[in-house]
C-alpha cells in the first residue's frame, strides 16, 4: 500500500460517527479499555513494533469495506493511514476509530496507538462543507469537491485553468500564510495565491501531476511527499531544496516544519534539513547525531527537537526558541516518549511520567515553579502558543508558561480542583 503523511486540519465534529462506530453490546462495554500507558522501547507494547508491521482493515460506519490488509510500519505516523483511506474514498476523512472506540491521533506514531494485527478501524467522513484557513483568507470545499476562496486578494489569486481544476474532486487543502495547495484524488496538486508564498508551483508542475500523498508547509513554502518517497518543494523559505536534490529523491518517510525550515526523516532514521538556517534549516552542528535511528522530529516556530530510538533528544535551530537544550541535556539522554511545543519552547514527556522543559522561559521553557508536580504521573502534555498543560494520571492538570496563554498559577489551583477524573 501507499505510505505517506497527511496532516490536515479538519472542521466540525464527528459525534454521530463515533457513536455509530462503537455500538458495543452491554457485555462488550464493560470490557473496553484504552491503553494509555507510556510507550517505551523495552515494553511489551513495543514488541510487535520491533519485529515487523501491523495488518489492519478499514470500513465505513455503514460497514462498507474501504481497505483490507493494510500494512502499517511502526515508525509511520497515523496520518499515513489517513492518506491511504482518503485516496481510496476520494473524500476527506474526519476520524479513524479503533475497535475500542478511541479516535486515532493523526500526528501520533503507529506504535504508540495500541493497535493490533487484525484490528478493523472505522472511518468517519468529514462534514460536507470543509473550511481551511490561511493567515488572511479562507478556502471552502463543498460536498461535491469544488472550491471557493475569499479574504486577502493575494490569497485568492488564480487563473482560469486553476479555477477549472478546482471544480471537483478535492481531497484536502493545505496553507502557507498567503497561499493554498489543494490535493486531488490520485495525488495531483493545484496551487494558488501569492507566488512568493507557494501560490505558483509551475516550476515543479510535472512532479505534482500525480502520486503526491502528503503536503507540509512553512509560513511561505510547501513540501510535497510523493508515493515513491521523493520530496518536491516550492515557494519562499524552505521552497528551495536543490542542494539536497539527490538525498530527497527517495525513501523519505515524514516531513516536519518550523515557520521557515523543513526537516525530513528517511527510512534509515537519518534527518535532512533545509530552509532558513537560523530557524532549523542548518543542522550541521548536530549532523553526526542525525545520521541514523531518529524516530520522530518535533517543531516550534524556529527550532526542531528530534527523538531517536533510545529516547535521546537532539535539538537545533534558534537557541532562545528551543534549539539549545544543553541546560537540561542530562535529563534528555534517554527515555523520552514524546515532545510538545509552544511557539518558542519544548516540553518532553519521559517514560517515568515526568516533564523536562527548555526554550523561552516565559512561554513554557521554565517550569521550575511546578517542578514538583511535574516530577511524576504525567500522561499527556498539551500546548497553546505560549503555555503548557500537563494532564496527570489522577485527572489533575498542571499549567505553566505565559499568563495570557493559559499558564497562570491561579489556573493550576482552580483546574486541579475541578478536573479530577479528566480523561483524553
Amino acid at each position: 500500500p501507499n505510505r505517506g503523511i497527511l496532516q490536515p486540519t479538519s472542521v466540525g465534529g464527528w459525534e454521530e460517527g463515533i457513536g455509530a462506530a462503537r455500538r458495543p453490546s452491554e457485555g462488550q462495554r464493560s470490557q473496553q479499555h484504552v491503553d494509555e500507558t507510556p510507550f517505551t522501547m523495552g515494553s511489551p507494547k513495543a514488541a510487535w513494533a520491533i519485529s515487523g508491521t501491523l495488518d489492519v482493515s478499514v470500513v465505513l460506519v455503514s460497514g462498507q469495506s474501504v481497505l483490507n490488509g493494510v500494512l502499517l510500519h511502526p515508525s509511520f505516523e497515523v496520518s499515513s493511514l489517513f492518506s491511504q483511506v482518503q485516496a481510496a474514498l476520494g473524500k476527506d476523512v474526519q476520524a479513524l476509530i479503533s475497535p475500542g472506540g478511541k479516535c486515532l491521533n493523526r500526528d501520533a506514531v503507529v506504535s504508540h496507538c495500541g493497535l493490533h494485527t487484525g484490528d478493523v478501524l472505522t472511518a468517519v467522513l468529514a462534514p460536507r462543507t470543509r473550511l481551511f484557513p490561511a493567515s488572511r483568507a479562507f478556502a471552502a470545499v463543498s460536498g461535491g469537491g469544488s472550491v471557493s476562496c475569499w479574504g486577502d486578494k493575494r490569497c485568492s489569486r488564480m487563473d482560469a485553468r486553476t479555477r477549472e481544476q478546482l471544480n471537483e474532486g478535492i481531497v484536502h487543502i493545505y496553507t502557507t500564510d498567503l497561499a493554498f495547495a489543494a490535493l486531488r484524488p490520485h495525488g495531483s496538486v493545484v496551487t494558488w495565491g501569492d507566488p512568493a508564498h507557494g501560490g505558483d508551483s509551475s516550476t515543479v508542475a510535472d512532479q505534482l501531476s500525480s502520486n503526491v500523498q502528503a503536503i507540509n508547509s512553512t509560513s511561505s513554502a510547501f513540501a510535497a511527499l510523493r508515493a515513491d518517497g521523493s520530496v518536491v518543494t516550492w515557494g519562499g523559505a524552505g521552497g528551495d531544496s536543490s542542494h539536497l536534490r539527490w538525498q530527497l529523491a527517495c525513501d523519505v518517510r515524514r516531513i516536519c516544519a518550523t515557520k521557515s525550515a523543513f526537516a525530513a526523516i528517511k527510512g534509515d532514521g537519518s534527518v535532512l534539513t533545509w530552509g532558513h538556517e537560523a530557524s532549523g534549516g542548518d543542522s550541521s552542528g548536530v549532523e553526526h547525531l542525525l545520521l541514523r535511528d531518529v524516530a520522530h522530529v518535533y517543531a516550534a516556530d524556529a527550532a526542531f527537537a528530534a527523538v531517536n530510538n533510545d529516547g535521546k533528544v537532539i535539538t537545533w535551530g534558534c537557541a532562545s526558541s528551543g534549539g539549545d537544550s544543553s541546560a537540561v541535556e542530562q535529563w534528555l539522554e534517554e527515555g523520552i516518549v514524546s515532545i510538545s511545543s509552544t511557539g518558542t519552547a519544548f516540553a518532553a514527556l519521559t517514560s517515568r511520567g515526568s516533564i523536562v522543559t527548555w526554550g523561552h522561559g516565559p512561554n513554557g521553557g521554565d517550569s521550575t515553579s511546578v517542578r514538583r508536580q511535574l516530577s511524576h504521573g504525567v500522561r499527556h502534555v498539551f500546548a497553546t502558543r505560549g503555555a503548557f498543560a500537563a494532564l496527570k494520571g489522577d485527572g489533575s492538570v498542571v499549567t505553566w508558561g505565559s499568563l495570557s496563554h493559559g499558564g497562570s498559577g491561579d489556573s493550576l489551583r482552580v483546574t486541579t480542583s475541578h478536573t479530577r477524573g479528566v480523561k483524553t
